[in-house]
């Protein structure tokens, strides 16, 4: 049959209008709905992944750098958001009070005896590398501090670097009832973070070291047996790429152990694009580009796709 063109596109419309007229059920979309596997894969492997830490200087820098304190948001680091700290002068370290339940978020206020607000203290501490360990492991513990899972179950610390003070400014107002009333002098109060991972305020001296109250573990221990992970770090030599430390399928304890033997980022230069280079040659077992000390591309069992479940997972 001939329809002249306008009565086409009636009809066209008309199909299109009852099909989108027809019942159907609505779901939830879910990861299930984009995956697929050929008939005849029966079993799966858990996914690859290979963590490239940055080790440049830039790292030194404070994480909270140009931003404006507020303590209705929240700033994450080695200090939990919802808890006070006194200082322990003695032993040198913030201690949390665990008696008083902790609230949903930042405390609005903290007592006299335990007067530091870990909020504010993260703020104003805490530096990129800081930071980037506080989101893979839970932070910087100290030595023999990790239990069977890599988490640290003894103290946490502030990393340490090779330059000078760096100064975070916050005024007044924002900190009244958050520290020591004793140590607010002047507006703005200045927190001056020392080489050495002490804190200066109004010319006292804090250690950034933290007694935890939980063990605390980062992405690495939450990921678990479930990825296989391996842990590349910044060379310390310009345009040298990365080296492997760990290889793929590594125990959470041993990366973190790495991570945490990691005290001072201090590398020449950012060597981004060169260490995912390497790290590109090191999954495809290419020979490395940069330095033959790299990795490993000739023994099978390093090899990041020779499925074999690690000793530590069973």
């Amino acid at each position: 049959m001939f329809f002249p063109s306008a009565m086409r596109y009636l009809v066209l419309a008309l199909l299109l209008a009852g099909v989108t007229a027809l019942p159907y059920d609505a779901k939830a979309q879910s990861l299930a709905d984009y995956t697929s596997f050929p008939t005849f894969v029966t079993d799966t492997v858990a996914s690859n992944i290979l963590v490239v830490y940055d080790t440049s200087a830039s790292m030194n820098g404070l994480a909270y750098n140009g931003q404006t304190y507020n303590n209705a948001n929240t700033y994450e680091g080695i200090f939990e958001v919802t808890e006070c700290y006194n200082y322990d002068g003695a032993a040198g370290k913030f201690v949390p009070d665990t008696a008083t339940a902790n609230g949903s978020g930042p405390p609005s206020s903290c007592p006299a005896g335990y007067a530091w607000s870990g909020n504010l203290l993260n703020f104003a501490s805490m530096r990129r590398a800081d930071i980037a360990k506080w989101a893979l492991i839970g932070g910087q513990c100290t030595k023999g501090g990790r239990d069977a899972q890599g988490k640290c179950t003894t103290t946490l610390e502030g990393l340490t670097e090779n330059g000078g003070i760096r100064t975070m400014s916050v005024a007044q107002s924002s900190v009244n009832n958050l520290m020591p009333a004793a140590l607010i002098s002047g507006d703005p109060v200045n927190f001056m973070i020392h080489k050495d991972a002490r804190i200066e305020v109004n010319s006292t001296y804090h250690n950034i070291l933290v007694d935890v109250s939980t063990p605390a573990g980062g992405i690495v221990q939450d990921v678990g047996d479930r990825a296989r992970v391996g842990f590349m770090r910044f060379t310390d030599t310009a345009s040298d790429g990365a080296k492997l430390l760990a290889d793929i399928g590594s125990d959470p304890q041993t990366i973190a152990t790495l991570l945490d033997s990691i005290t001072n980022p201090g590398g020449v230069g950012t060597p981004l694009a060169e260490a995912l280079f390497e790290a590109t040659r090191y999954l495809a077992q290419l020979p490395p580009y940069y330095h033959n000390g790299h990795y490993s591309f000739t023994d099978i069992l390093r090899d990041p796709y020779y499925f074999v479940a690690p000793k530590w997972a069973s």
